[in-house]
């Protein structure tokens, strides 16, 4: 704060050059980004509009994009940040300051580590890592190090990460900083975890937690509660481990870091499993559904500022194309039709009969095939937010959530309802990937509709194929169920339900992915016997791969 204001005065120094005046607008917007991003943009812009009097490739010209990328970055506008660090990195990259070479790469780093591009962030660091080397040693190489470290962890190399830890912690012990030392020191712990030494792990987080607690690093405090957590449940202290995940929880929420909440609830859904009490799993899936659902909705948000501000900033330079609008139009009903689809993925009257089923078990029936039902209603809970924010997921995976879920809706038919679900041989189910959760809206459909209603044998099967150039995955419901027109007729006085809403939003997202394609999306058949009686319905999906 201190040096801010020395630079504010400067700048009311009347004899100031005009190269001086913009370097010090730079560097004030640079030090002022991080407390007050809008005012940092208002002295990045007034520097901007003063060097219009440099080369293009001068270096305050690279600074200045740089830290025009840096606020994009700040406000989720990703694609206008990486553009603007790219541009900048070309000009600085031919700096004599090793540290100009740095910024920009270190910044684009940034953006691939957000869009988890894990290994386009690791090498950018090793770049870096090789620029610094002709350096004296300094902090700056530990904050790499540190940096590197985290890359290899996204990438599940942990001997790899915890080299780096340790180089890390080294550097920071020897210059003596606080910070520096309780990050190497928790994320060495983090490392030791995930490569069983778990004792030695124990050390390392301890020592985390008395740094800060000496010099009150508040930052790092959910990253300390949330490794004592992990280590607790390595341990099988799954009480001490949901403790520990609701500390990590409770900094988290102070930080107002939306990533770090995520991760630790979604941590705390299994804790809670691990721990038997699944009714606290439930409500943590709950909650972590409505973060999902929030970061959805301000990912849309984000995309449509970008595209207006994008369209603002070029509309001087050219006419944007028809194509390009297309396009980004589509993305923006991609999004629409991923939020609606996840709102539509957990059917409230599909849970409360499932939880009526579980409660009369505990009832009436038997207590160890309720406990049973209940880990499976909690796991399949669990298994959907997983998937939830993945664009898509291997058929195997599909299928084990359709599994789970026919087999909770089977306690309430008992031994009147069956299901079979198989694969064409032509198809391997490893490899095609698909986008989560198509197919389950169409099955609760065929339970619901035709099913429901059925006074004796009730089946349901499932089938996937694959066209011979596997670009398009065709799946095949079907069921004995009473048909649509019975449906129809039973349902004819009620209100339009949820199922409704859950068949038209997976609907609205294969049109989006057969968009290019000349398949239809969704044909459904009835099917009679030889005196037109109703046999049930088959319901043929086509998804574009």
């Amino acid at each position: 704060m201190q040096f801010i204001e020395t630079l504010k005065l400067k700048l009311e120094d009347t004899t100031l050059t005009a190269i001086e005046r913009i370097n010090s607008l730079i560097r004030l917007s640079a030090e002022s980004m991080q407390l007050n991003k809008e005012e940092a943009l208002q002295y990045n812009k007034q520097a901007d509009e003063l060097s219009v009097t440099l080369p293009e490739n001068s270096i305050e010209h690279g600074l200045i994009l740089n830290n025009y990328g840096v606020y994009y970055y700040l406000v989720n506008l990703n694609e206008l940040a990486l553009e603007k660090f790219i541009a900048a990195d070309k000009i600085l990259s031919q700096s004599e300051n090793i540290e100009h070479h740095i910024l920009s790469k270190a910044d684009i780093a940034l953006i691939y580590t957000r869009t988890e591009q894990y290994q386009q962030t690791l090498d950018i660091y090793l770049k870096i890592e090789q620029e610094i080397k002709d350096i004296p040693i300094s902090i700056r190489h530990a904050q790499i190090y540190i940096n590197i470290d985290a890359a290899y962890v996204y990438l599940k190399d942990y001997e790899n990460a915890l080299r780096y830890s340790l180089k890390a912690l080294e550097i920071t012990l020897r210059e003596n900083h606080h910070f520096g030392k309780c990050i190497s020191y928790v994320n060495s712990g983090g490392n030791y975890l995930q490569l069983g030494n778990i004792e030695k792990a124990k050390e390392f987080i301890d020592t985390a937690y008395q740094l800060s607690s000496e010099h009150q690093i508040e930052s790092l405090k959910c990253s300390i509660h949330q490794k004592y957590a992990e280590y607790y449940a390595k341990t099988h202290a799954y009480d001490k481990a949901v403790e520990n995940g609701l500390k990590a929880m409770q900094f988290a929420e102070a930080q107002k870091s939306e990533e770090q909440m995520m991760f630790v609830c979604g941590r705390l859904i299994e804790f809670y499993e691990l721990h038997g009490d699944y009714k606290s799993a439930l409500q943590m899936s709950k909650k972590y559904t409505e973060m999902k659902q929030t970061a959805l909705a301000r990912d849309k948000m984000n995309v449509i500022n970008s595209l207006q501000l994008q369209y603002h900033t070029e509309k001087k330079e050219l006419e944007l194309s028809e194509l390009k609008i297309k396009q980004q139009q589509l993305e923006i009903e991609k999004r629409d039709s991923e939020l609606a689809a996840l709102k539509a993925q957990m059917n409230p009257h599909f849970i409360f009969n499932a939880l009526n089923s579980i409660q009369e078990l505990y009832m009436i029936g038997d207590k160890n095939i309720a406990n049973e039902q209940m880990g499976n209603f909690a796991a399949l809970t669990r298994k959907i937010l997983d998937v939830s924010g993945k664009h898509k997921i291997e058929l195997n995976e599909e299928i084990e959530i359709l599994t789970k879920y026919l087999e909770l809706e089977k306690m309430r038919f008992e031994d009147d309802f069956a299901y079979t679900i198989s694969v064409s041989d032509a198809l391997d189910a490893d490899y095609i990937q698909l986008p989560p959760m198509l197919i389950q809206p169409y099955v609760e459909n065929s339970i619901k509709h035709g099913l429901l209603h059925k006074k004796d044998k009730k089946n349901v099967s499932i089938f996937f194929d694959v066209n011979e150039a596997e670009t398009v995955l065709y799946c095949i419901i079907e069921d004995n169920g009473i048909g649509r027109m019975a449906s129809a007729e039973i349902n004819k006085n009620r209100s339009a339900t949820h199922q409704s809403f859950s068949t038209s939003a997976t609907e609205k997202r294969l049109q989006l992915l057969n968009a290019h394609t000349q398949d239809t999306t969704v044909v459904y058949e009835d099917k009679y016997d030889a005196l037109n009686a109703p046999l049930g319905t088959k319901v043929h999906v086509t998804i574009a791969l």
